[in-house]
């Protein structure tokens, strides 16, 4: 059984990885790239997707770990808010 700190963990290395991912692009992007001249492209996207993957993952082992129902209307509410911020951030440039 993985404990709740390996979870916490990992869920903050998901949360890292996109943040890094984003913060490349929007340098990028910053000082007046495309997306046709970004020849990084391909690997800062699957980090974002990695790191949302690793993160979603790793947060619903932290609500089991700590015995919350997706049903209880804040866990569906942080779910929703995540899932629709990362759509924003990669839908923008993708």
């Amino acid at each position: 059984m993985i404990s709740y700190t390996v979870y916490k963990i990992l869920h903050f290395s998901g949360l890292f990885l996109m943040i890094l991912s984003l913060g490349a692009i929007a340098s990028h992007m910053l000082q007046g790239g495309t997306k046709t001249n970004f020849k990084n492209r391909k690997f800062f996207m699957m980090l974002h997707g990695i790191g949302l993957l690793v993160s979603f993952v790793a947060g619903f082992g932290l609500m089991a770990r700590a015995q919350f129902s997706f049903a209880s209307g804040f866990c569906s509410r942080l779910f929703l808010s995540g899932s629709s911020l990362a759509h924003a951030f990669t839908s923008r440039y993708t």
